[in-house]
């Protein structure tokens, strides 16, 4: 029997502004999905593991033993849905997100706005 050839699959970011302009209006920086248009999509590269490889490497996140990807985990600033995105492409092809999009808490945080934000929503950004 034959065994079948590895086909790469691109890997691609689609970027949301969850915020409805709120993220930029205090940041430096300026298909049709569930969250509606992506503003920008980044093509990162390709890769060649499998759903079956990307399946257990999620359950393995799952399991870990800080449970840094666990909802009562989730911070605004500082483990959102960008570091979880981060560790997959670092998985997938080696790469990382773009700091403009992983460091945006961060430059939202050095502003005043950000700040009394911070404050509002308590502390270190945990809504759980």
């Amino acid at each position: 029997m034959e065994e079948e050839e590895a086909v790469a699959a691109p890997v691609q970011v689609y970027v949301y502004d969850l915020s409805r302009g709120l993220a930029r209006t205090y940041s430096p920086q300026s298909h049709h999905l569930k969250y509606g248009a992506p503003i920008e999509v980044i093509d990162v590269g390709e890769t060649y593991v499998d759903d079956e490889t990307i399946e257990a490497f999620v359950n393995d996140l799952r399991s870990r033993e800080d449970m840094k990807y666990d909802a009562a985990q989730y911070d605004l600033f500082t483990n959102n849905c960008n570091h979880f995105t981060n560790t997959i492409l670092e998985f997938l092809c080696d790469k990382t997100l773009d700091d403009r999009i992983l460091k945006l808490p961060e430059v939202v945080l050095n502003t005043p706005a950000g700040q009394m934000l911070q404050q509002m929503i308590g502390g270190a950004g945990q809504f759980f």
